[in-house]
């Protein structure tokens, strides 16, 4: 293997620890999911319907609402709007 190659692999490791290393210490399921945008994020949506996690979801007029077990109509596009409603949300908690 090249050293542009390793180098690759081991970006993609870090990145990968980086963005995953929260969930590898989870001791139990989380009791809610919260889902912006249910068509970009649909792995998510499917795996929290497989593991039976309720999911509250920010839904636009193109995804389907039945996906999620508490929709909410909303824009899902990058914006302010709905990183202010997230931070309502986990300061409600």
């Amino acid at each position: 293997m090249g050293k542009k190659e390793l180098s690759a692999l081991r970006r993609d490791g870090e990145k990968l620890k980086r963005n995953l290393e929260g969930i590898r210490d989870m001791q139990k399921l989380p009791d809610v999911l919260i889902i912006i945008d249910t068509t970009r994020e649909a792995i998510a949506v499917a795996e929290a319907r497989r593991l039976n996690i309720p999911t509250i979801a920010i839904v636009d007029t193109n995804a389907n609402p039945e996906l999620s077990t508490i929709p909410s109509p909303g824009m899902t596009t990058p914006s302010a709007p709905s990183a202010s409603s997230c931070k309502s949300w986990s300061m409600q908690s």
